[in-house]
């Protein structure tokens, strides 16, 4: 078997994927349950990441309930073409 025929398999630790936390650290989080100096790097790396993602779907959502599915899809799709053009010219 090829490795492109393998199923993909999720990683389980933050070694390529900062912010990367267990289930349950996320849910303590979401509570507010972790005093502040108990905070590490990856939790605040997830939450950045997490705010960042439900900003722009709020956003989205915005775009299309004033100007229709087919303007958000459009904002999306240019979202999209910057975020990896600016990607590709960092790289």
């Amino acid at each position: 078997m090829s490795v492109r025929d393998e199923k993909y398999k999720s990683t389980v630790s933050n070694r390529f994927y900062p912010g990367r936390i267990s289930a349950e650290r996320e849910r303590s989080l979401t509570h507010f349950e972790i005093a502040i100096d108990q905070l590490g790097v990856d939790d605040i790396v997830f939450n950045i990441a997490k705010n960042v993602t439900q900003s722009i779907y709020i956003l989205l959502d915005i775009v299309r309930a004033k100007w229709g599915e087919e303007a958000a899809i459009l904002v999306a799709r240019e979202y999209a073409y910057r975020r990896a053009k600016a990607g590709f010219s960092n790289g």
